[in-house]
């Protein structure tokens, strides 16, 4: 009994060689490139007055000529492409509000009823490679695949002219793509 708890006692006096922090410097290299030759590349369908891109990093949601008290879809407005020279295998992709990276702006399905938010991002599952996760963003992707985006608007419960409300807070989007392979 007496050997057990100087045994014990001694690595506790010796250490296990844990520890609690390290800190070191090193050196870390990003760099950028456009869409072309990125991992992934954005492709919005400017033909309807809804959306807008400068060519560059912005794309305008402006939502123009909308009837009140009702619900408009524009069908596969923004289209996500996993490049076909991505070194990854299998991606994943979502939108977040650039405010908060925790919760997705994106839904599986529309809500047209009078809770739903007034502009929605909606994953288009008939119109993407693979099916998305079931809460709006889609995980799986290969090199080349590519999933795309309807914009709801849902004015169902407006009864006058007038702006509508964006759910996400900053009125900006960051678009995410994780390689998970």
């Amino acid at each position: 009994m007496g050997l057990g708890t100087i045994v014990a006692g001694g690595g506790a006096a010796l250490g296990t060689g844990a520890f609690s922090s390290v800190e070191a410097e090193r050196s870390v290299s990003i760099s950028t490139t456009d869409d072309s030759t990125g991992n992934i590349q954005l492709s919005v369908d400017t033909s309807s007055s809804a959306i807008t891109s400068d060519g560059n990093d912005s794309i305008n949601i402006t939502g123009q000529n909308l009837n009140v008290s009702a619900v408009t879809t524009v069908e596969e407005v923004l289209a996500i492409t996993v490049n076909s020279s991505a070194n990854g295998t299998s991606y994943s992709i979502d939108v977040y509000d650039d405010t908060d990276a925790s919760s997705s702006i994106t839904t599986a399905a529309s809500d047209p009823s009078p809770s739903g938010a007034d502009i929605q991002l909606v994953a288009n599952d008939t119109a993407s490679a693979t099916t998305n996760d079931g809460a709006g963003g889609f995980s799986g992707l290969s090199p080349g695949d590519t999933v795309k985006y309807d914009l709801v608007f849902n004015l169902r419960d407006d009864t006058s002219v007038g702006d509508a409300s964006v759910p996400w807070t900053n009125s900006s989007m960051v678009i995410e793509a994780i390689d998970n392979s």
